[in-house]
């Protein structure tokens, strides 16, 4: 990475937060937070600008469109995946992102769930069977427990954990390199973000090789001072020293899984282990532990979300004759409702989705939706104060995780129908309300602008790619040409020769001090129109030099294919003579030419192109090969009437 601090990564996890993440002091760009909610700090050029993670997340989004688009292919839409314990804030904004770019969305599948379609879709079994999938991801850890039948995935439980990931792995060894630094050369890795992002990639290779080494192993990383090397050794037994209190969390979270979904009662066949850290002994030492199974590694956690994703967006979109599969997923955290009096559960852990519920409560002039611990979002109600009226709220959460309120009316009903789910509404006057989002989502005109931003910068990024790649087209045919200067001096005269140097030089001293790129398409240009004439003439002597070459072979064949004519008589006198004398007259020409071109120095063109060799090859072959073809045929015929006797 050349600009650090513009570089931005890991943006799918800041999408929906309120606040700073646990891990931004990890993060190598600036994060701040305004109106309720994260944003990155970019700079262009003197100017700073602050994006939200789903104007940046769009960006990634616009990119790889394009980059499909231009192989060839159109789409149509897509389906986005997030991880279990994506909030509904979270996705709702991923929803956005999709609609700045201007992409339809089929839906919003968890990660999981996608591995799950993935691994039946190409493991494909009649039977039915249970099965665990833990994904140990970058940014979180996954548990899944999931029923598979011959054309059916359900999820039955979910569950995830923060604590065990790729992402603070990397973290704690990271850690322990930055203590061996200070205590040894006084250098302080996280005081250069240069020599931070040096420390995060070796450490991030050391935790891999470690996943399959019990050796010590090296990392040397060079020039963090001045003449100063660094170099680190790590053992996998130090290591996972270092990560008890990170094991006995895995290890609870796996136990506390298991319990709550009852795995082990209803029975497992298989554990699927997938993500960049599953490797990792003490992670398939833990699940050896409180399973007793072997976990199998079949899937890689990229491509089976990718699959499972797309296959999800030809089952909804009906693009290609497949047969419909029936999904079910499960909500990993419930949502809830408080108001001054009541405190209710709508849709509890382990709720299918989509699934929609009808609830009676206390009335109240505001309710507060949770997700979880988050609060997603507020309503007001315009009541009348009426103490024999209570308020009846009907919601829905679609296959996106996504929460709607459809209705709310005031009912009058006792204290029986209080806190109780209604299979059939009541009747009642429908209310006025409110609804006021915690997570301050893009209103319409900021989506708007936000579109607008993304047309835009996507116009300035292909005109940056274009003078880079003209940038680039000039540097090579710069070097190229140096590279031929010497080739060049028998080809030029004195006065062409010094323009030709003369043009290098100059374009070469204006790379060495260019701070813009803007007119290397203008540059290149003119200098090819300096060039182009001078090279033109050794590209001539080359390309006639090489077709006499095949020119000389060609009659080399013609010979030895008359010879054979002689050994064989299978061809009539005037066919053999027809032949030779064609072999005598091309080769009459090839001598003269060869001599010729001798004759002819260097500095001027050659007598002849390369074109009227090949013309003059394919005259040859036109007379030829007929007669080539009759002798052919009459070694056929002998063959036949040999093995017939």
């Amino acid at each position: 990475m050349s600009n650090l601090s513009n570089t931005i990564y890991n943006i799918k996890s800041l999408i929906g937060c309120f606040d700073k993440p646990t891990f931004a002091d990890q993060l190598l760009y600036e994060t701040d937070v305004s109106d309720n909610s994260l944003h990155v700090r970019v700079t262009n050029g003197d100017n700073a600008i602050c994006l939200r993670p789903e104007e940046i997340l769009s960006m990634y989004i616009s990119d790889v469109v394009n980059t499909i688009e231009a192989m060839g292919y159109l789409i149509n839409g897509c389906v986005i995946s997030a991880a279990v314990n994506f909030s509904i804030s979270a996705r709702k904004c991923l929803l956005d992102a999709l609609e700045i770019v201007g992409l339809r969305c089929f839906g919003v599948i968890n990660d999981s769930l996608a591995a799950a379609i993935t691994r039946n879709y190409f493991h494909f079994s009649s039977d039915f069977y249970n099965a665990i999938i833990i994904d140990v991801g970058h940014n979180i850890c996954q548990f899944t427990y999931v029923h598979f039948e011959s054309l059916a995935v359900k999820v039955l439980y979910s569950s995830a954990i923060n604590t065990l990931c790729g992402r603070e792995l990397t973290h704690s060894i990271f850690e322990l390199m930055c203590s061996s630094c200070i205590e040894r050369f006084n250098i302080n890795p996280r005081s250069s973000k240069k020599l931070t992002l040096k420390f995060m990639n070796a450490a991030e290779k050391l935790k891999i090789l470690l996943s399959s080494s019990k050796q010590s192993l090296p990392v040397t990383i060079e020039c963090i001072g001045p003449d100063v090397d660094f170099n680190f050794y790590l053992c996998q037994e130090s290591f996972e020293n270092s990560l008890v209190e990170v094991q006995n969390k895995f290890r609870q979270a796996l136990i506390d899984f298991l319990g709550a979904s009852n795995a082990l009662q209803l029975g497992i066949r298989c554990v699927e282990l997938i993500g960049g850290s599953c490797r990792i002994p003490f992670v398939q030492n833990i699940v050896k532990e409180i399973i007793s199974m072997s976990p199998s590694f079949t899937l890689n956690a990229d491509e089976s979300v990718a699959k499972g994703c797309a296959l999800t967006a030809v089952w909804i979109s009906g693009s290609f004759p497949l047969k419909p599969w029936l999904l079910e997923d499960t909500l990993c955290m419930p949502v809830c409702i408080k108001s001054n009096f009541d405190d209710i559960i709508l849709f509890p852990v382990s709720s299918k989705i989509p699934s929609r519920i009808c609830i009676v409560l206390h009335e109240s002039s505001e309710f507060y939706i949770y997700h979880g611990s988050e609060l997603f979002c507020k309503i007001e109600l315009e009541t009348d104060g009426n103490s024999d009226c209570a308020i009846q709220i009907s919601a829905a959460l679609s296959i996106d995780s996504l929460l709607t309120i459809e209705e709310i009316t005031s009912v009058c009903a006792d204290e029986s129908y209080i806190s109780k789910f209604q299979s059939t509404p009541l009747k009642g006057n429908p209310c006025k309300y409110i609804i006021n989002f915690a997570y301050p989502f893009l209103t319409s005109e900021q989506l708007a602008q936000a579109k607008v931003n993304e047309s835009n910068w996507l116009i300035k990024d292909i005109d940056e790619r274009n003078k880079e790649n003209a940038l680039n087209a000039l540097e090579s045919f710069v070097f190229e040409c140096k590279h031929q200067m010497g080739e060049m001096r028998f080809y030029l005269t004195d006065d062409e020769r010094n323009d030709f140097e003369t043009a290098i030089t100059e374009e070469e001293s204006w790379l060495d001090d260019a701070t813009s790129n803007d007119n290397c398409a203008l540059r290149h240009k003119r200098l090819r129109s300096v060039i182009d004439p001078l090279l033109s003439r050794k590209r001539a002597h080359e390309e006639v030099k090489s077709s006499m070459s095949d020119f000389e072979i060609y009659l080399k064949k013609l010979k030895r294919t008359s010879n054979e004519m002689h050994e064989r008589n299978g061809l009539s006198h005037v066919d053999l003579r027809e032949f030779n004398s064609i072999i005598t007259e091309s080769l009459r020409w090839y001598q003269s030419s060869l001599e010729c071109l001798k004759n002819c120095t260097r500095l001027n063109p050659p007598p002849f192109t390369a074109h009227y060799v090949q013309d003059r090859m394919s005259n040859i072959a036109k007379q030829c090969d007929p007669i080539i073809a009759k002798h052919l045929n009459s070694q056929k015929r002998s063959k036949w009437a040999f093995w017939r006797k």
